[in-house]
């Protein structure tokens, strides 16, 4: 990882063997569980959170946590959380590499493997949907931003519902202003200003009056 080399070609594929057998071969054995060996796979966790953006390396994690989940049920969920919190605020940023379906993919059964409470408050998932990209600029920017979107959804749909999600859209003040006309202009532009206002996060209506809008319009303006 040292040498500069691409991740791709050189790191990831020297840590698939190592991983393999820390987490596979060694970790069912019982005779070769202690210290060291712990010690050791932290080492490799460690290693792939720094490469996490690449789905070959959520690959390894979902085999990772699906051995933590039969061996001890503690750690599953304590790297469960370690794995959300690193990559959620990587996704509202467009670091992950969610650039083809399979990507896409791969991200969705990390999210299926992990423990549920990782999740867990719909908070952080809701944030992570909701932040607008620097730039639209790119096609590839726009490409990851709706492949995250897609991602946190699904996980959405599939652990939380409705009445919880549109009550935390409400606390949470989020706008459907996040698509409005005014950001997307803004954001198409090659070098956005920072002096540009940000979008309102009230409506008005006919007679000029600002009213909140409401949770359902916030949440149907941001998946249509």
């Amino acid at each position: 990882m040292a040498s500069g080399r691409k991740a791709v070609t050189h790191a990831i594929p020297a840590l698939q063997p190592i991983v393999h057998d820390l987490f596979v071969l060694r970790g069912s054995n019982k005779a070769d569980a202690g210290k060291e060996l712990e010690t050791q796979k932290e080492v490799v966790v460690s290693m792939l959170l720094r490469l996490v953006q690449h789905h070959q390396v959520l690959e390894m994690f979902i085999l990772v946590l699906q051995q933590c989940h039969k061996e001890n049920e503690d750690k599953w969920k304590r790297l469960s959380r370690q794995i959300a919190d690193v990559i959620l605020p990587m996704i509202s940023k467009q670091q992950m590499h969610l650039d083809s379906p399979e990507a896409l993919g791969v991200l969705n059964t990390l999210f299926e493997t992990v423990a549920p409470s990782s999740l867990r408050p719909v908070d952080m998932l809701l944030k992570s949907m909701f932040t607008t990209p620097v730039t639209m600029a790119s096609v590839g920017t726009v490409q990851l931003w709706v492949s995250g979107i897609l991602a946190v959804l699904r996980v959405l749909v599939s652990q939380s519902t409705e009445d919880i999600v549109l009550s935390r859209v409400h606390e949470l003040s989020l706008t459907p202003h996040l698509l409005s006309c005014h950001t997307i202009r803004r954001l198409h532009q090659q070098s956005p200003s920072p002096s540009d206002p940000p979008a309102a996060d009230t409506l008005c209506s006919q007679d000029g009056e600002a009213q909140k809008a409401l949770p359902e319009e916030t949440f149907a303006r941001l998946v249509t």
